[in-house]
């Protein structure tokens, strides 16, 4: 019961001071840091393909997703728990169609 109530708290914490986000914008994703600084970010012009990978496990389920750069840049990478489906969904949705536009 310590624990779940200890990783609830630290989700409502780190929720209200923007720690380790990820957000979704027309034109890429940014992801933020443990301090809530910009740690990562990509545009969707520079991204070349999207690789999704899932696991279930006995206490949680996550969604893996990696960016790959056009430019051979290092990878981006963004883990989601599997309650985030609607983001997972938006998030597919809009590497989909920004990729598709970017490569006509």
């Amino acid at each position: 019961m310590a624990v779940y109530g200890i990783a609830f708290s630290w989700r409502w914490l780190a929720g209200l001071l923007g720690i380790r986000q990820c957000y979704l914008h027309e034109d890429g994703v940014i992801v933020t840091g443990l301090l809530g600084r910009v740690r990562d970010a990509v545009a969707w012009c520079d991204v070349a393909m999207v690789q999704e990978a899932g696991a279930t496990g006995i206490l949680t389920s996550f969604r893996r997703f990696e960016f790959r750069h056009r430019t051979g840049f290092r990878s981006t990478v963004i883990v989601l728990l599997s309650i985030h489906r609607t983001f997972a969904r938006e998030l597919i949705r809009l590497a989909n169609e920004k990729i598709d536009v970017s490569r006509t």
